[in-house]
Formats: C-alpha cells, structure tokens, sequence
C-alpha cells in the first residue's frame, strides 16, 4: 500500500514538473516575439494614473455644500475652463465684495481662514465670492520622466519678471470673478489671499495696477521654486492699501515678513500697510479666528470707502425714570 502511494506521487510530480517547464516555454517564446518586450525603456515612460485629489476635494466639497448652501455655488468660466466659486450676498448696506484665494492644496470653504471670513464678512455689508485656486503642483498623473539637463542662465533669462505656477490660469480667473461681481452691480473690490493664495493676491494687483481697493495677506508664503524675495519686493509697486497678517512660527516666516515690510516703506507715502503678528497659540481657535475677521472687517472699513447706511438709528424717547421693555 505505501508502495502504490509513493509511486502515485512520484507521477503527480514529474506530470506538474513537465507542465511547469512548458509554460516557461512558451511565456519566452511570446517575450522574444513580442515588441513592446524588446524595448524596456517602453515601460518607464509610460503614464501611470493617479488620484485626481483636487477633482475629489471640489467634488466632496460640492456635495457637502449642496445639502444646506446650494444657493451659494456658482459655475465660472476662465478661459475655456469652468471652476467653483461659492458667492455670499451682503444681508444688508453692501459695501463691497471681497475676493478669496486659497492656500495650495486647499479649496473654496477651507476651515481655516476661509470660511470664517467669508461666513462672518456678510453680516457686516461685505459679500464674499471665494473662487477654486488650483494646486500648485498638480497630482492628476505620475509620468516617469528624465529631468531636463540645467542650462546656465544667460543675460535674457536673468533680466525676465518671474512667474508663479499656474499664474495665467489663477489671473484669468480673478478677472472673471471681477466680471461675475460687477454684474451684481459691485464696484469696490478688495482681494484676500491665504498662503500661496497671498502671493497670488500681491502679483495680481501689481500686475493689474490696482489702485482701488484693498489687498489682504493672511500667513502668506511663497510657492516652492519662488524666491520670498522677489515676491516681497513687488509690494513696493502696489498702490492698494494692505492688511499683512501673518504667523511667526519659523525663522523662514519671519525673514519673509521682514522683507515685505522692507519692501512696503519704499511704497510712496501716505499708502498704508499695517503688519499684524498674530498670537500663535490661537491661530487655529476659535478666538483667533475671530480676532482675524474682527481684523480683516476693520480694516475694510477704515481704508475702502463707505457708502452711506440706508437703515437709520431707531430713535428711543427715553423719560426720567425710563425702563427697557424686556
């Protein structure tokens, strides 16, 4: 009986042995009659598909929004390209409307700075249209690519303005959300920009020329790639007042802060600019949230101008011994 056993598991083997050997067989012979096989560099620049985050990140923003705030989702269109802008009328006396640009890698209701300031801003006769900023560095796909070999830099190149990343995009879309307001009869405008969103906000009004107006800077910080010096130094060609609201959590921090101000005294005078240091205990509480919006809120009033309150003081005939109704 062990003989037979033996014997049947000496064939079994020796049976899936041979078929192992001819499926070896023919996967070579298909890999030496096969072209894409016969170039690996094939391989290594092919495209490999990767989570599309801001796609997800806008899409889940838009499907918490519409539950309750539907009404605040608007569509825009920049150069052939539609984006997300969540708009939020002034309840009443409109003074103006305020733009936000978010940080890299964020989106249009971001907890922090972002929606505080927009939800917070039309109460007291600021609307609020804060329009989707795309990443920096977009995530879209992962190609296996060679880097380009580095070139010394020749007299044309140095003497270029620089750019930021995705700078013609983020323009064309501030211009359209400028158009989007003024159809809503707005005529006072004032640009927020948080992070790398600030560096757009600085660029954009000394592109444009802005000289109505405010410009509003909370924790900016330049995009990698981007010297903070160059960036600081176009303040000084701005002609908005500006709000420079920042963190000193970092020696980088505080050395780009110092070059904006450097930058800001070269501005002609009688332009304000007033640098905030904020605690950093609280930046992400409650209370530093609200201090930020009592912030931004104070210093559109005193440097925009006011148009007059349609809503006039209730008037109260007080006797001697008046007693409020409760």
């Amino acid at each position: 009986m062990n003989k037979k056993k033996i014997a049947l598991i000496f064939g079994l083997s020796i049976a899936f042995y041979s078929q192992a050997e001819d499926v070896a067989t023919e996967s070579n012979a298909s890999a030496t009659t096969s072209p894409e096989a016969s170039t690996p560099a094939a391989t290594a620049t092919e495209e490999r598909s990767m989570p599309t985050s801001q796609i997800n990140r806008i899409r889940g923003l838009i499907n918490q929004l519409s539950q309750n705030q539907s009404h605040e989702i608007r569509t825009l269109n920049a150069n052939g390209e539609d984006f997300l802008a969540l708009f939020r009328d002034a309840t009443r006396d409109p003074q103006g409307c305020i733009i936000l640009l978010h940080g890299d890698t964020e989106h249009p209701d971001w907890p922090s700075v972002i929606n505080p300031v927009r939800t917070t801003l039309n109460s007291n006769s600021w609307c609020s249209l804060s329009i989707e900023i795309p990443d920096v560095y977009p995530k879209e796909s992962l190609t296996l690519a060679v880097a380009p070999e580095e070139t010394e830099p020749t007299a044309s190149t140095e003497n270029q303005v620089f750019s930021l990343p995705n700078e013609e995009t983020i323009f064309a879309r501030i211009d359209t959300a400028i158009e989007f307001l003024t159809e809503q009869d707005f005529t006072t405008f004032a640009i927020l920009g948080h992070r790398t969103g600030a560096s757009y906000a600085i660029k954009y009004s000394a592109d444009k020329e802005l000289t109505d107006g405010a410009l509003l800077l909370i924790a900016p910080i330049a995009p990698e790639e981007v010297s903070s010096f160059e960036l600081s130094n176009i303040i000084s060609a701005t002609q908005l007042p500006i709000l420079d609201y920042y963190f000193d959590t970092s020696v980088k921090e505080s050395r780009f802060a110092q070059a904006r101000q450097s930058a800001a005294n070269k501005r002609e005078e009688g332009l304000v600019y007033q640098q905030i240091k904020a605690f950093q205990d609280q930046r992400y509480q409650a209370a530093g949230e609200k201090r930020l919006t009592q912030r931004v809120w104070g210093f559109l009033k005193q440097n925009t101008p006011q148009k007059d309150q349609r809503r006039p003081l209730p008037s109260i005939q007080k006797g001697l011994f008046h007693q409020p109704k409760f």
